[in-house]
């Protein structure tokens, strides 16, 4: 039987390219609270320590992630999110004392082709926030590279020229 779930198509994959990627979580459980949107972050800066490659904008929304990255030398993505997504939903399990699956699929991915698109994929990673009806404005979101970079709180959150840049556009978003 073919599934018809875009994340469980084949992954187009690119080498030094530039991806949105988008991790749902199962069910569609609220459970991105402070503590693990916090832990999730802490576990993706341990993937750059194992993994290279670069975060250029994230956001952690209730029940999804919204990650900007670009994998880096001898590194591929689906191993970069394999590592992240497992360690999250063991550790997770392991202080909630649940078990199981925590992750509703295999997470979504898209190849940014250009600069325009890149541009894009960042404003609207800064946006849903607010798209999602959780705040007026997306520097007041902590769980997102906006509001890391206004608040210079140590991040994971590539440090790049352009990324401030764009960040300095998107702050009255």
């Amino acid at each position: 039987m073919k599934s018809n779930s875009r994340c469980n198509r084949r992954r187009h994959l690119k080498p030094y390219a530039s991806y949105h990627v988008i991790c749902k979580i199962n069910r569609d459980e609220i459970i991105f609270d402070s503590r693990f949107s916090d832990l999730y972050q802490e576990i993706i800066a341990r993937c750059k320590k194992k993994y290279s490659f670069q975060v250029h904008n994230f956001s952690v929304i209730g029940n999804h992630t919204h990650l900007m990255i670009t994998p880096g030398k001898n590194a591929s993505l689906p191993k970069i999110m394999q590592w992240i997504n497992s360690v999250f939903a063991k550790a997770y399990n392991k202080k909630t004392g649940q078990s199981g699956h925590v992750w509703k699929e295999r997470y979504f991915s898209e190849i940014i082709k250009d600069a325009r698109q890149f541009i894009t994929t960042f404003e609207d990673i800064v946006r849903n926030p607010i798209k999602a009806k959780l705040i007026e404005n997306a520097k007041d979101f902590p769980p997102c590279g906006l509001y890391h970079y206004l608040h210079k709180r140590k991040s994971i959150i590539t440090e790049k020229p352009v990324i401030h840049k764009l960040f300095e556009h998107c702050k009255d978003f």
